[in-house]
């Protein structure tokens, strides 16, 4: 269902909807068959001079196996002009069942279960810079995560029960001097404490490139490409 408040705007709406959703896992001795009734919401509103951009959008499952399980995200852009781009605020809340290969994993040799997972929860913070101008994009995050679930080894899931947060900036930037391209992927990123969250605190992929059109139609585009990042244990 949707419903436009303005006639004239036809970036300002209100939509709602659910679904019915029917799954069926085979595995290698047994299956497992599970049904969802989830409910969806999403408001948005563009202003008539298309700076400011709101949107709303949540995701809720009211029966079934995931019951309780919602996504609810809300941003605001800002177009301010061509030179300076846009420039988002947003927010996500996810509280999520944990995927079933942590619950139960199989495989030709052993099976291995875990039936006292908590819910995760995760919440993200979210600035972004988007310039197509000056060929860049920028966001800085921040997240906040409860009962994270992960492998502690090759079979066996387990969760880390304190909440802990951890902070990362990215930047793409393309640089061009004539046919040549220098295109800049840049992640900072740490974890707080001692969670089971590991990442390197620097990685960086660059790629430099000379791109042409010869004889009017031959599209040629080749380079190098590096990746570094600093020594974390994977």
């Amino acid at each position: 269902l949707i419903k436009f408040p303005s006639l004239k705007n036809e970036g300002h709406f209100i939509k709602a909807g659910a679904a019915f959703i029917s799954e069926k896992g085979q595995f290698l001795n047994n299956s497992i068959a599970f049904t969802n009734v989830m409910g969806h919401f999403e408001y948005h509103n563009l202003t008539r001079n298309e700076k400011w951009d709101l949107d709303a959008k949540g995701e809720l499952y009211l029966a079934g196996n995931n019951f309780g399980d919602y996504n609810a995200t809300a941003s605001l852009s800002r177009y301010f002009n061509e030179k300076l781009g846009d420039v988002t605020l947003s927010f996500t809340n996810l509280n999520q069942t944990p995927a079933f290969v942590y619950r139960f994993f199989q495989s030709s040799r052993f099976v291995s279960s875990n039936d006292d997972l908590k819910i995760p929860n995760i919440v993200r913070l979210q600035f972004r810079a988007d310039n197509d101008h000056l060929q860049y994009h920028l966001s800085a995050n921040y997240y906040i995560l409860t009962n994270y679930t992960y492998f502690r080894n090759f079979s066996e899931s387990a969760q880390y029960s304190t909440v802990f947060n951890f902070w990362q900036v990215l930047l793409q930037k393309q640089f061009t001097v004539g046919h040549f391209n220098w295109y800049l992927d840049l992640a900072l990123q740490q974890a707080s404490g001692g969670a089971p969250l590991h990442l390197p605190h620097i990685w960086t992929r660059d790629r430099l490139t000379y791109e042409n059109t010869l004889f009017k139609n031959l599209i040629v585009c080749t380079g190098l490409e590096g990746v570094y990042n600093t020594a974390y244990y994977a």
